[in-house]
């Protein structure tokens, strides 16, 4: 007999405020749409006060549903299990009965043997039949789950600042995680080597312990899409059921969870016998998922006869197991479409390592819990480019479907606010899926090497309330160790306050646990610029009087004139963004003047003194 360990933990919660005046997003439509927006925004400066922005004041949560506790593990019950399911999909044209594996687009039964990591299985059987659906892999492909599995809950590292992460690390206890866990490893580009980089028996071997491994990466994670269903005993929705059908048949097979027999007398009991071979389709009433499968296909007539356990009716997914082929039916079996547990969908989505930049600082993902306000926050991430950088894309965690998120660009021209300087991009755009999501955007845009910039990002679900798109922790949680976060990197903004530095930010309390937000949950993605030199002349050196006024004079003698500036003390000497400098306090500072890259120019540099006497 097989050790079946309960291995899952989803953990998804909003909370609601409260009520304050929403305020309105400007429109947008699917997830591949982004709006420019010419409107100048609004800038509040942060005053670099340590106070932070009243956090604990302005959110007051309330949970949006309740936990359900079977021995070590906990589920979390939504109090409207329907909230995550999109609208739309395009159902037409599924077919009563579909499988995979006979377009070729399922990958071999594995073993997890007496490890619990049924959800890294579940997690890499789903993320290869989507590259073999894009023709990326090929039918033989055969990624890691020992890599997935034990860097999930090994995430520190020491490579460059934002490039992987930081210190962020799930904490998780052999054969214990989730989804959530194993998406947000994923995304930092942990993963999706072949078997043969770490074999799954030599999970324990020290020699595959090490930073190289960790990072490494030849496939990436482009989306996890999450569905949920509202299933019970005796019904089902066939809408939510036809939309994830549609998942499957356009990009392969999706991860999933069930409340699955975890003792020989709960086999008999469920599917009508414990010889491993006769283990073909079996029914469980139960609520309580404690094991991850991938769904490959579906039968809307298969016989309820063919269950030990009779369900209300017909109709069944085709499930992969992770025991090997010797168990079930050569590895899989049927499930009910009756059974209230296999009620979480998860589509992973890749594509090749295609080498592009990548700045973030969340590591976790959305760590222990998803939070909402009925108030508008603002997240950001400050990075400073380690190279010219033309950015195409940004990685964010939606709550649920239909969250609309808003993304702005600023490159900083001061320390003071995330939201300084010049903004190079704002769209807006409406996720069809919960889950983690790389946006594209529809121009590219230039960020010139060694210039920070911010990435603000704001997300409005659609019954009016406000994402908090941070890594949460709760004190005694179950899944994350958020460890990297340092000033100056992530900031929030509520509606009404300034900007504060997430390291200032506070705890909270709700129903007994302490909750404290981390790192903003945006990445940056991005190619590099052209090679072309572009060349800017200016001024070397300027006196000015206290309390003064002067326009810079800047040419741009080859190139594109898209210039920012920036300058090293801004309590001495502020600069705009169209290179007036405003001469405060006695002393020196340097204004930094830059020309932004572009496809076919690399960045431009000069460097003016600036004397106030």
């Amino acid at each position: 007999m097989k050790k079946l360990i309960p291995a899952i933990l989803v953990s998804m919660m909003v909370f609601a405020t409260a009520t304050v005046n929403a305020e309105t997003f400007p429109d947008g439509t699917d997830a591949q749409y982004d709006q420019e927006n010419s409107a100048a925004a609004a800038e509040t400066e942060y005053d670099g006060d340590a106070e932070g922005t009243g956090m604990i004041e302005s959110v007051e949560p309330e949970p949006y549903g309740h936990y359900v506790q079977n021995e070590d593990l906990s589920t979390y019950v939504y109090k409207d299990s329907s909230v995550t399911v999109p609208a739309k999909v395009g159902v037409s044209d599924v077919p009563s009965s579909y499988d995979l594996r006979d377009e070729g687009r399922v990958t071999s039964v594995k073993d997890q043997g007496n490890h619990g990591f049924c959800w890294a299985f579940g997690t890499i059987a789903s993320f290869e039949s989507n590259l073999i659906t894009k023709n990326i892999g090929g039918t033989s492909i055969n990624l890691s789950e020992g890599h997935l599995a034990y860097y999930s809950g090994h995430g520190k590292n020491s490579y460059a600042v934002s490039k992987y992460a930081g210190k962020d690390s799930g904490y998780l206890p052999d054969d214990y995680s989730n989804y959530y866990v194993s998406a947000a490893t994923l995304a930092r580009r942990y993963g999706g080597v072949k078997e043969s980089a770490m074999p799954y028996s030599h999970l324990d071997a020290s020699r595959y312990h090490n930073d190289r491994l960790r990072v490494k990466h030849t496939y990436e994670l482009v989306d996890a899409a999450m569905l949920e269903t509202s299933q019970t005993t005796q019904k089902y929705n066939k809408t939510e059921y036809k939309k994830i059908k549609k998942l499957i048949m356009q990009n392969g097979a999706v991860a999933t969870m069930i409340a699955y027999p975890a003792s020989e007398k709960q086999e008999k009991e469920m599917f009508g016998t414990n010889d491993p071979s006769k283990m073909k389709a079996y029914y469980s009433s139960s609520q309580v998922p404690n094991h991850a499968v991938t769904v490959v296909g579906w039968n809307d007539h298969y016989d309820r006869d063919n269950f030990h356990n009779k369900p209300a009716g017909d109709g069944a997914w085709l499930m992969k197991n992770s025991y090997g082929d010797e168990f079930n039916n050569n590895g899989y079996f049927w499930a009910s479409y009756y059974s209230p547990s296999i009620s979480v969908f998860v589509s992973f989505q890749g594509k090749k390592n295609s080498g592009r930049q990548i700045y973030q600082y969340d590591g976790a993902g959305v760590g222990d819990d998803i939070l909402s306000a009925d108030r508008k926050v603002t997240a950001a991430n400050r990075f400073k480019a380690r190279k010219d950088i033309l950015i195409d894309s940004v990685g964010v965690w939606p709550s649920e479907a239909g969250v609309k998120i808003n993304v702005k660009i600023y490159v900083n021209k001061d320390k003071k606010s995330p939201q300084s300087g010049k903004r190079i991009y704002n769209g807006t755009f409406k996720m069809k899926y919960a889950g983690y999501h790389t946006i594209y955007f529809s121009h590219k845009v230039g960020v010139p090497k060694g210039a920070r910039y911010s990435v603000l990002i704001s997300g409005k679900t659609s019954d009016g309330r406000y994402v908090l798109p941070y890594e949460v922790k709760i004190n005694g949680g179950y899944t994350v160790r958020p460890a990297a976060l340092k000033r100056g990197q992530s900031f929030v903004k509520i509606a009404g306050s300034k900007w504060g530095d997430m390291k200032d930010e506070g705890a909270f309390s709700l129903n007994g646990y302490t909750y404290r937000l981390y790192n903003a949950n945006v990445k940056v993605f991005g190619v590099s610029a052209g090679k072309k030199a572009q060349k800017i002349q200016t001024e070397k050196k300027k006196t000015l009087k206290k309390g003064s006024k002067y326009r810079l004079k800047v040419k741009v003698l080859k190139g594109k004139r898209k210039l920012v500036f920036s300058t090293t003390n801004s309590k001495k000497v502020e600069v705009s963004n169209n290179g007036t400098i405003k001469a405060k306090k006695k002393g020196k500072a340097k204004i930094i003047v830059r020309a932004r890259p572009t496809k076919e120019y690399r960045s431009a540099k000069k460097t003016i003194t600036i004397i106030v006497k």
